[in-house]
């Protein structure tokens, strides 16, 4: 009876198996298991193999905030609860970030994430007995995205063109953007703008043409982020209502036939020829701009290669206005020199690769630069 005692309270422990128990009474020295207590060993070891062999099976489908994560799984019979593991990427292991209680609970909310993050994540069940822990096999890894930050337009780039509109926000840590319009009550998708970083100090813009003039539109911007297995999760959309057309740029603006002087005689005589042919006796010098602008954005082709060698030694009003060539130099600063040559203050702003138009009204600098759409912006 004693030896009896001494391998049920093995068998619990799960220290041994039953194929290492001998039922003979040579192995038992001469003292044989009851029925009962052969019965109560085998049940235990038995407990120990079948539960440590299951597997957790993860669902396919979760749901998912910014910062947090639902996941989901198959029930394991027999299981006190669940263990929840996450991988960690910079140590290089799995951390264990959640326990669930209760065998019955197939569903857990992970927080504390990033948003617009990857993450990986594993389950195993767990079963008390007789004062120990059997652990299943762990679940397959699964794969999740947290939805990225809404986006923030920057207000003070807004800005819009004769017959089109630039929107321009802030970038968040996401995969890409969807751009939508506002039709008929409805918002179509217009636009799928992949990102290329995840700096939260860039500024994306992304300009919208064929519009009608002085009209308000509205659209809306989404990012989303892929998982590592193909699905999509999006950040809320954030709302950008914004019209067509321009205020009077030459509000505020000085005016001095000094300014003309600026423009070479050159250069003067092939403006003169455009402004001929172009424009209308009655037109004020703001539509005299405004058509110089749109012209040059509509007529130009971005040169390089042979087309540089075409215009390289060239100023810029004979490469844009004469050839229709260049690059943000050139039709930037063909832009200044006809704000000049109708006798206003402009200049050539330059930042390393890109050239701007500025002009100073009313104590403001607004950015002139054909190369987004951008018609008197507010510079930030």
């Amino acid at each position: 009876m004693k030896t009896t005692q001494k391998l049920l309270s093995l068998a619990c422990a799960a220290t041994i198996s039953l194929s290492s128990l001998c039922m003979t009474t040579e192995a038992l020295g001469g003292e044989t298991l009851t029925s009962a207590a052969s019965s109560a060993v085998s049940s235990i070891v038995s407990l120990d193999a079948s539960f440590t062999s299951k597997k957790v099976t993860l669902k396919s489908d979760y749901t998912c905030t910014t910062s947090a994560v639902r996941l989901n799984w198959n029930k394991v019979s027999g299981a006190s609860g669940y263990r929840i593991y996450k991988y960690d990427s910079s140590a290089k292991k799995w951390v264990k970030v959640k326990t669930v209680k209760g065998g019955s609970t197939t569903t857990a909310r992970i927080t504390g994430l990033s948003a617009g993050s990857k993450y990986r994540f594993k389950v195993k069940a767990y079963k008390h007995y007789n004062g120990k822990t059997y652990w299943s096999k762990a679940s397959t890894q699964k794969y999740i995205a947290t939805k990225p930050k809404q986006v923030t337009i920057a207000t003070e780039y807004t800005n819009a063109g004769y017959d089109g509109v630039c929107l321009e926000w802030q970038e968040v840590k996401c995969d890409g953007y969807k751009i939508y319009q506002k039709i008929n009550g409805k918002y179509k998708l217009i636009a799928t703008i992949k990102n290329s970083d995840y700096s939260t100090n860039y500024i994306i813009n992304y300009t919208i043409g064929e519009l009608s003039e002085n009209t308000k539109y509205t659209f809306k911007i989404r990012p989303y982020r892929k998982d590592t297995v193909g699905k999509v999760v999006y950040g809320k959309g954030t709302v950008y209502k914004i019209k067509t057309g321009y205020q009077d740029p030459l509000s505020g603006v000085s005016k001095s036939s000094s300014n003309k002087n600026k423009v070479s005689a050159a250069d003067q005589k092939i403006l003169k020829k455009f402004a001929d042919k172009h424009f209308k006796d009655d037109w004020s010098d703001s539509e005299k701009l405004g058509y110089t602008f749109k012209w040059i954005r509509d007529n130009y082709t971005y040169a390089t290669g042979s087309n540089w060698t075409k215009i390289s030694g060239l100023s810029y009003v004979d490469a844009i206005f004469n050839y229709k060539l260049g690059q943000c130099a050139q039709y930037n600063g063909a832009m200044v020199a006809m704000f000049n040559y109708l006798g206003y203050e402009a200049k050539l702003a330059y930042t390393p690769g890109h050239y701007w138009c500025e002009v100073e009204s009313d104590g403001k600098t607004y950015i002139i630069d054909i190369a987004d759409n951008s018609y008197f912006r507010l510079k930030g």
